[in-house]
């Protein structure tokens, strides 16, 4: 699976000012949810918050990636908030994240769910790719960096 396939540009955020991982996760849920791309927002959100208490999805580099596998995911999508400033990750870490990757995934596609996080990491271990991932402008530019 082609990160081009599940990547739509309706559901990058540049510049969002959320103050914690919470905001993030509502952000996400309600803009899913209006692109037809889940069908219950607050399964999305519980789910999200349970892998956060499982263990933190913030991996160094300003940068989130939360992941879930669940039945209200009608597709696999990955969506991308960048925020306008450091949000705080609400973790024991006490991360402060700019780059937020959501991956989410039908409960059915397991190795899917795998291959684009591998796939999505490959690229955020490039140095080039983080800096223009928080300085570029428009939506379409995110998208093509990533695909």
């Amino acid at each position: 699976m082609e990160l081009k396939e599940i990547i739509y540009s309706n559901t990058i955020l540049l510049d969002a000012d959320f103050q914690k991982r919470s905001e993030v996760f509502s952000y996400f849920a309600d803009t899913l949810y209006e692109a037809n791309l889940i069908v219950d927002k607050q399964d999305l959100i519980d789910g999200l918050n349970q892998k956060e208490k499982e263990i933190s999805t913030a991996i160094g580099y300003q940068i989130a990636i939360p992941h879930i596998q669940s039945k209200s995911v009608l597709y696999p999508i990955v969506s991308f908030v960048r925020g306008k400033h450091e949000i705080d990750w609400e973790n024991e870490e006490k991360s402060l994240v700019k780059l937020i990757f959501l991956i989410a995934v039908p409960e059915t596609l397991i190795n899917e769910h795998i291959q684009i996080l591998a796939a999505l990491s490959q690229k955020l271990m490039k140095e080039e790719v983080r800096v223009r991932l928080l300085t570029m402008k428009k939506p379409e530019e995110i998208y093509d960096i990533l695909t």
